[in-house]
């Protein structure tokens, strides 16, 4: 995946651009599922960004495929930016 900034600012090597990936890993679902927290960044279509901290018993994050998590607001501020976000 390339940036418009690339051309300007130059190019990853091969190894690192090997690292971004439109599916997690098997190994990456499983560090998901024992991890006890996270932080769920997102921004709105103004371009506004929000960095949420997520964190409960590890399992608390659900992976629900290779592409999906469910991330509770179990006992959160109530403010729910992130959600509004997304």
């Amino acid at each position: 995946m390339q940036t418009k900034y690339q051309e300007k600012l130059g190019y990853p090597v091969p190894r690192t651009a090997g690292k971004v990936r439109n599916t997690m890993a098997p190994w990456n679902q499983d560090f998901i599922r024992h991890s006890p927290f996270c932080v769920m960044a997102t921004s709105n279509g103004n371009g506004d960004c929000d960095a949420s901290p997520k964190g409960g018993t590890p399992g608390f994050v659900k992976v629900l495929n290779e592409k999906q998590l469910f991330i509770p607001d179990v006992a959160g501020n109530k403010l729910f930016h992130g959600y509004g976000n997304i």
